[in-house]
């Protein structure tokens, strides 16, 4: 260990290097996300996920929507095992996290039930999206209405609450790249739950849900403003418009 020490003080590192290369070259380099999921993820012979009527390209000329395709398609499930190796329950942490934030809580107790801006977003349940910092907006401004891929039919009946009781009289329609509901189509996603479970209840179920997923981006967001607009039970003097939010940027670009 001295002699290592005194070569590498005295600028001997080329000939560390030189000992060492062969080791230093086979060193893995560190995995990407995709890849770490991959590895915990069991491969299937099912059909692939993405919407049969269309290629990746043909349903994401307005998006970057490979990885998840990727993702999606080559793998289905996680193995129970690498579920339980992954880590602790997320909600073991809830309390400690939260001390901080009661600490620096400060006047937020007092803001009004109202939303201030009268706005209503209605966006997706994806936990990369952070509503706030994107637009710029602070506790108190709006409500923020969120489910898979900020369906607005999904969200009608919290968007009705917010205007009739609530008093927003403006609705933002977010919409993102990179979204999973991009990547399948309902009667493949109720084959999936069916295929889980000889339950007979839980195929019942699951025939009667509407998944909402749409083949294209921006289309999505005009069929929604669309829908709001033309749906008798949204207060006629709403202000609507549709946005997509750029996952890779963090930009945000209005389409309706």
């Amino acid at each position: 260990m001295d002699i290592l020490s005194r070569r590498l003080y005295n600028g001997g590192f080329n000939h560390l290097r030189r000992r060492t290369g062969s080791l230093i070259l086979r060193v893995p380099r560190p995995l990407t996300q995709l890849q770490t999921l991959t590895r915990l993820i069991t491969t299937s012979q099912q059909t692939p996920l993405v919407n049969a009527n269309k290629t990746i390209e043909e349903a994401h000329s307005h998006s970057q929507c490979t990885g998840i395709h990727t993702y999606l398609n080559t793998h289905r499930t996680l193995s129970s095992s690498a579920l339980t190796a992954t880590s602790m329950p997320a909600h073991e942490d809830f309390l400690a996290k939260n001390a901080p934030y009661v600490e620096s809580f400060g006047e937020k107790g007092a803001l009004p039930l109202l939303p201030a801006k009268k706005l209503a977003i209605v966006t997706c349940m994806d936990a990369r999206l952070n509503v706030y910092a994107e637009l710029g907006i602070n506790e108190g401004d709006a409500h923020i209405i969120r489910n898979a891929g900020g369906s607005a039919k999904d969200a009608l009946r919290s968007i009705i609450i917010s205007q009739r009781l609530l008093g927003t009289r403006e609705i933002a329609v977010f919409h993102h790249t990179d979204c999973g509901m991009l990547t399948f189509t309902t009667p493949q996603l109720r084959d999936i739950v069916k295929s889980s479970t000889d339950d007979l209840s839980v195929a019942q179920a699951v025939d009667n849900i509407d998944f909402l997923e749409f083949p294209e981006l921006h289309q999505s967001v005009k069929d929604d403003v669309k829908y709001l607009k033309e749906n008798p039970i949204i207060l006629p003097e709403t202000e609507i418009t549709g946005w997509v939010y750029d996952v890779g940027t963090g930009k945000i670009t209005q389409v309706v």
